[in-house]
């Protein structure tokens, strides 16, 4: 196959979205033993959610409400009812590595068949001031705490999930919590935070056609919610709208998210912001395919196409060290295959500038995206081709006499990792001609 790409770098676009963001931090262990901030710094990793966050070996210590405010009947405007020193090591892992956190308030998943704490609070309003009390710690000081700033505040995640595995109360339970909580939040600290939610299982009922039993009930609670939030006994701010998607297919989430904002737009929420803070790529495939090419080059084209979407942040599930969703960094501390894609893509948000590269076709198995800072300039191609077919590529450049050098980088082989290679260092062409070879690749071009 053949096809032929436009880049005009005197076309600017807007900015490169924080897409690259995670789930999780970059320091893990009580100990600090899994540390791998150098491979968050090179992802230059602009966000970490924080869910699911203890796991294994927090000891139950960690970003949950239980975990901070461990004695629910305790005076929640006392210093000493809190626990904050492992949530503190967290936070400033991110801090040090150069991203944010964003926070989820709540509680992390329970499959277990007698849960603990996923239950709904005994008291909404006390809760909403444990709340307030963690905000303060980490953005007034409060409790030798710090200074950090922190804008994204969810409350809860999954409440309508059908497992009963983040939520075991009722939907009003819900609705309640998260009204009386964001209002409390907004009172006390202003536009100086974004508060939202719900960190919906997903939003699938807005694309398919007919209708299963389980969509069914995730669009009766969507909507549900969002009558409860703009009924004037109840109304609630929503600052931004979270929602999740498991990919059998990449180029699904550009539809994905501009559907979800067509949506939350026709909920009369236009200036929300719509956070897809729960994507992987990779979640269907065996374990071997976390060092494959077939996954980079994937997990690549979902990038570009959150890039090119209408989603405004987009956060890779997950960089637990223990999981399986994790295809970043592996335990022992080596690059896995989303690594790269995700290196690649960070490399364009430094840049900052989207410039014009072309639409995302929704059919096609090659994306790109490029961008620039007006002294130098990247660009990320993409090829989920699975047939075997030769993918030849012509890249006609606009604007790039401004730059003296060209490198091209290609991942060229399924070995284990498979690592970035130089393949041209030339003088800028305003046509270069790419062969990405007869099987899923991953490529970048840069230019100083």
């Amino acid at each position: 196959m053949t096809y032929d790409i436009n880049i005009n770098f005197d076309i600017k676009k807007g900015k490169i979205k924080p897409i690259h963001a995670v789930n999780n931090q970059p320091v893990q262990g009580m100990m600090g033993g899994w540390d791998i901030s150098n491979y968050y710094r090179q992802m230059a990793i602009p966000y970490s959610r924080l869910h699911d966050t203890d796991g294994p070996y927090g000891c139950d210590q960690l970003v949950d409400i239980h975990c901070i405010f461990p004695n629910f009947d305790a005076d929640e405007n006392l210093p000493e009812s809190y626990n904050f020193w492992a949530t503190d090591i967290c936070l400033k892992g991110i801090i040090e590595a150069g991203g944010k956190p964003f926070y989820r308030l709540g509680e992390s998943i329970d499959h277990t068949p007698n849960p603990l704490y996923i239950h709904p609070p005994k008291d909404a309003g006390k809760w909403a001031r444990v709340c307030e009390h963690i905000i303060r710690h980490y953005n007034e000081g409060w409790a030798n705490g710090f200074y950090y700033g922190i804008e994204y505040w969810e409350i809860w995640n999954e409440p309508e999930g059908k497992n009963h595995n983040m939520w075991t109360g009722t939907w009003e339970q819900y609705f309640e919590l998260y009204s009386v909580t964001a209002n409390h939040l907004k009172k006390c600290f202003g536009d100086k935070i974004k508060i939202g939610g719900f960190a919906a299982t997903n939003t699938n009922y807005l694309f398919v056609e007919e209708l299963t039993e389980r969509h069914e009930y995730c669009r009766d609670f969507t909507y549900a919610f969002f009558k409860y939030i703009t009924d004037e006994k109840t109304k609630a701010p929503l600052d931004f709208f979270s929602y999740h998607r498991y990919l059998n297919d990449p180029r699904d989430l550009y539809e994905y998210n501009n559907g979800t904002r067509a949506w939350l737009d026709s909920m009369g929420f236009k200036e929300a912001e719509i956070i897809l803070d729960e994507w992987h790529n990779g979640y269907f495939k065996g374990h071997y395919e976390r060092h494959s090419l077939q996954v980079s080059a994937e997990t690549g084209i979902a990038l570009i196409a959150g890039q090119k979407s209408l989603v405004d942040m987009m956060m890779y599930y997950d960089l637990r060290r223990t999981t399986l969703f994790n295809c970043l960094v592996s335990m022992e501390k080596a690059p896995l295959a989303d690594f790269f894609p995700f290196e690649m893509f960070g490399k364009l948000y430094k840049l900052g500038t989207e410039v014009e590269s072309g639409a995302f076709d929704e059919k096609s198995p090659v994306a790109v995206c490029a961008a620039t800072n007006g002294k130098k300039a990247g660009v990320m191609i993409c090829n989920m081709e699975k047939e075997h077919i030769n993918t030849e590529i012509t890249i006609n450049f606009k604007g790039v006499e401004k730059f003296d050098s060209m490198k091209f980088y290609k991942m060229h082989s399924d070995t284990s990792p498979c690592f970035p290679t130089l393949f041209a260092d030339k003088t800028p062409e305003k046509e270069f001609k790419v062969n990405l070879g007869p099987c899923q690749s991953i490529a970048f071009i840069e230019f100083e």
